[in-house]
C-alpha cells in the first residue's frame, strides 16, 4: 500500500527553527515543533547521536514522527538536525510496521538541500513477515509493558547505554497498539531530559544512563531505579495479559491480539489504561486464559469499562459468536451471560448493548430448559432484560411444553401465555387441571390477541374436550370462536357436536352468522345445528345457501353434521313450496327415515322436526317413522308435481314402491 507524507526540516539558522516544509503549518504547530525537535538536555559524552520521537501535532490532523541528529559539525554547540514526517492520523491506522518508516529519514550532510524537504514523500509498504522482539529482550519488554499499562497515568523512563538499545522494542510496542492509542502515543528513543517540557507528558522516553539523575524529581517511573517500589514491578510475568502481549511482540498477531485490539479498542475512553483489560479479555475470548466462568469475564469488563457508552463493541462481542465456540462451551457461556445481564449489580455497564435473546436461546432450548426456567423464576435486578428473556422464552416455547412449565414453575405460566398467547393453541394446555386452565384464561383476557389465534385456541379447547371458560372465550374471541369450532368439527373424529356448554356459548355467534345468506354448506349446517330449533326451522327454503346445502351429498359434510342437516332439510322442505321444497326433501327424507327406524336420531334434530309432522292416534304416536311418512304424504298430496324429484332419490325398491303409492 502506498502512502504520502508531508515533511519538514528543523535546524540551526540564528536559532533552532523551521528550515523547509512541504505543508504550510500554523504558528502554534511551528512553535510546538520548534520546541520538541530541539535538544532536550545535555548530550552525553558518547552515544545517542540520533533519536526517534513521536507525538500528535496539536491543532492538526497529523502525527509528528521525527528523527533528531546531533550536529557537531555546526559552529554553535548543541545544534541538531530534525527531519519531521507529518503522518495523517488516518494513515496511522493503516500502517502495519511503524518502524519501517525510519527508512524515510534523511540527515542533511554536509549541508541541507532544502528542496529535498519541500515536497511530500512517498512510502510503499510492502507485505513482509514482521520481525518480533528478540528473546534476549523479553525481560526488558516485560518490564516496559508492565510499567506502561499497569501504571497508565505515569510517564516511563528507560535508561540505556546507547541509542539503539531499546529502539526495536519501542517500535514493536507502538506497532502493537490499536489506531487510537497509536495516535496519542508519545515516545522518544533519546531524551536527555524530559521532552514534554511542561506540555502533555510523554508515555515512554529512553535516556542515557548518565542522565538518569535529571529525572529524579520528574514524577516519572524510571525502570530499574532504586526508588519506591512501583505497581508495575509487582506484576507477574505469568499474568495472562502480559504473556499474551509478550508473545505478540515476539510473533506479531500469531494469536490475533492485534486484530482484537484494533477491533475493540476503537471505542474505549481510556487508552493506555484499556490495554491490560483488553489483552486479558482477548485471552479469555480465545481460550488462552483458562476455563474461568464467563460470568467472571463479564464482571471484569463491567468493572474496567463501567460507562454504558464505553467499549460497546467489546461488550457486544462478549455476547456474540456462540456458534464459533466448542459445543460444550457455548451453552455455559450463554447461560452465564443471561444470569449476568438479569441479576448482576454491574450489568448496568452493558445497558446500551443489544443482547438478542431470541437469536441466542434456540441453541440451548430445550436441552437446558431447566436452567433457563430457574433463571426466569428469580426476581430480576434488571427488569427490561428479564422481560426480554421472558418474551424470548415464551416465543420459543411450544404449547406441548406448557405441562412441564406448570409442573416446574407454575408462577411463570401466566407470564408466558400473556407474552405469547399462541401457547394456548396447543391442546395439551387444555388438558391441564381446571385451575391451570383458568390461569391460562386469565392470561388470555389480559392480552391483545389476533382473530387467527383466538380461532386456534377455540379449536384446541374443543380438541381437548374442555368446557372451562367456554362462554368467556367465545365472548372474547367473537366470530373467531365460531371459525375455530368449524375447523374442529371439519376434522373431528367424534360423531358428536360440541359439548352443550360450547353450543350455548357459540349460539349467539351462530344466530348472527345465519342472518347472512351466503354461508357455505358446512358453515350453514353447523350454525343451524346449534341455534334454537325455532330459528333453524324458520330458515327460508329459497335461500341460495339452503339450496346449495341440499345440492351436496350429506356424506360430504363432517360426520357430526350429516344427520342434523338431513333433519334440517326435511323440516324446511315440509314448510316450503313445490319448487324449492322437493330438492330439500329428496336430499334429507331417506336419511331421516333410516335414522328414525334405527332409533339413531339426535334428540335436538328430532325436536326440530317434530312440530312440523302430523299428530297420530295416541296408540300410533310412538312410531316416528310413520309420523314422517304421513308428513311427507300430506306434503306430496299438496304438491304432486314434486313426487318424481323425491322418487329419484329413493335408496331401495321398498322406498320406491311406497312413494309410487302416493300418486
Amino acid at each position: 500500500m502506498e502512502f504520502k507524507f508531508h515533511q519538514s526540516l528543523y535546524g540551526y539558522d540564528g536559532g533552532h527553527q523551521l528550515l523547509a516544509a512541504s505543508q504550510p503549518l500554523s504558528t502554534e504547530a511551528r512553535h510546538f515543533l520548534a520546541v520538541i525537535t530541539d535538544l532536550s538536555g545535555s548530550a552525553p559524552a558518547r552515544g545517542f547521536d540520533y533519536s526517534y520521537t513521536g507525538a500528535p501535532l496539536p491543532g492538526t490532523k497529523f502525527y509528528a514522527f521525527f528523527c533528531t541528529w546531533l550536529a557537531p559539525e555546526m559552529p554553535r554547540p548543541g545544534c541538531v538536525w530534525t527531519h519531521v514526517l507529518l503522518i495523517d492520523l488516518a494513515d496511522i491506522a493503516e500502517l502495519q510496521d511503524l518502524g519501517a518508516l525510519r527508512t524515510l529519514f534523511l540527515r542533511p550532510l554536509p549541508a541541507p538541500r532544502l528542496e529535498d524537504f519541500s515536497r511530500p514523500l512517498s512510502f510503499l509498504e510492502t507485505p513482509h513477515a514482521s520481525v518480533g522482539v528478540s528473546p534476549i529482550h523479553k525481560t526488558v519488554a516485560a518490564d516496559l509493558l508492565a510499567a506502561l499499562y499497569a501504571e497508565p497515568d505515569m510517564p516511563i523512563v528507560m535508561p540505556a547505554v546507547e541509542e539503539s538499545m531499546h529502539e526495536e522494542l519501542i517500535f514493536a510496542l507502538w506497532s502493537q497498539q490499536w489506531p487510537r492509542l497509536r495516535r496519542s502515543f508519545r515516545f522518544s528513543t533519546g531524551s536527555f531530559a524530559d521532552r514534554g517540557r511542561g506540555g502533555p507528558a510523554f508515555d515512554v522516553q529512553i535516556t542515557p544512563e548518565a542522565n538518569v539523575s535529571a529525572w529524579n524529581r520528574s514524577g516519572a517511573h524510571v525502570l530499574g531505579s532504586s526508588g519506591p517500589k512501583s505497581t508495575a514491578l509487582t506484576i507477574s510475568t505469568n499474568e495472562t495479559w502480559l504473556r499474551s502481549a509478550l508473545d505478540d511482540l515476539s510473533s506479531p498477531d500469531s494469536h490475533g491480539l492485534r486484530i482484537f485490539l484494533r477491533t475493540y479498542g476503537a471505542d474505549v475512553n481510556s487508552l493506555r489504561a484499556a490495554f491490560r483489560p483488553l489483552a486479558r479479555t482477548h485471552a479469555r475470548f480465545t481460550g488462552l486464559g483458562g476455563a474461568e466462568p464467563w460470568k467472571s469475564t463479564l464482571q471484569e469488563i463491567a468493572a474496567e469499562f463501567p460507562a454504558p457508552d464505553e467499549a460497546r463493541t467489546l461488550k457486544q462481542a462478549s455476547f456474540s459468536n456462540w456458534s464459533s465456540l466448542p459445543t460444550q462451551t457455548a451453552p455455559d457461556r450463554l447461560l452465564d451471560s443471561i444470569r449476568f445481564l438479569c441479576f448482576e449489580d454491574t450489568a448496568g455497564a452493558f445497558a446500551k448493548v443489544d443482547f438478542n435473546f431470541s437469536a441466542s436461546l434456540p441453541s440451548v432450548w430445550p436441552a437446558r430448559r431447566e436452567e433457563l426456567g430457574a433463571i426466569l423464576a428469580q426476581p430480576p435486578l434488571t427488569e427490561a432484560r428479564w422481560t426480554a428473556l421472558a418474551n424470548a422464552l415464551a416465543t420459543l416455547m411450544s404449547g406441548e411444553e406448557i405441562p412441564w412449565l406448570w409442573e416446574a414453575h407454575p408462577e411463570l405460566l401466566i407470564t408466558c401465555v400473556r407474552l405469547n398467547p399462541k401457547l394456548a393453541t396447543a391442546p395439551d394446555v387444555w388438558r391441564l387441571p381446571d385451575r391451570s386452565q383458568w390461569t391460562v384464561v386469565e392470561a388470555l383476557e389480559a392480552s391483545v390477541i389476533s382473530e387467527n389465534v383466538w380461532r386456534d385456541i377455540t379449536r384446541a379447547m374443543l380438541i381437548a374436550g374442555t368446557t372451562v371458560a367456554a362462554r368467556e372465550i367465545a365472548q372474547r374471541a367473537g366470530s373467531a370462536a365460531l371459525e375455530g369450532a368449524l375447523e374442529w368439527i371439519a376434522n373431528a373424529k367424534s360423531e358428536s357436536l360440541p359439548p352443550v356448554l360450547w353450543r350455548e356459548a357459540l349460539r349467539p355467534l351462530a344466530e348472527e352468522r345465519l342472518s347472512r345468506d351466503a354461508l357455505d354448506p358446512a358453515e350453514l349446517a353447523f350454525c343451524a345445528a346449534i341455534v334454537p330449533t325455532t330459528i333453524a326451522a324458520k330458515l327460508p327454503a329459497s335461500r341460495p345457501d339452503v339450496q346449495a346445502l341440499a345440492s351436496v351429498p350429506l356424506e360430504s359434510l363432517p360426520v357430526p353434521l350429516q344427520l342434523p342437516t338431513a333433519f334440517l332439510l326435511v323440516t324446511i322442505g315440509l314448510q316450503a313450496s313445490e319448487d324449492v321444497g322437493a330438492v330439500l326433501l329428496a336430499r334429507g327424507f331417506f336419511a331421516v327415515h333410516d335414522a328414525l327406524e334405527g332409533a339413531a336420531e339426535p334428540p335436538e334434530a328430532w325436536r326440530l322436526l317434530r312440530p312440523h309432522l302430523p299428530m297420530l292416534w295416541f296408540w300410533e304416536e310412538w312410531d316416528r317413522c310413520l309420523k314422517l311418512r304421513r308428513g311427507l304424504a300430506k306434503w306430496v298430496h299438496e304438491h304432486p308435481q314434486a313426487l318424481d324429484t323425491i322418487l329419484a332419490a329413493a335408496r331401495n325398491p321398498t322406498q320406491r314402491k311406497w312413494l309410487e303409492s302416493l300418486r
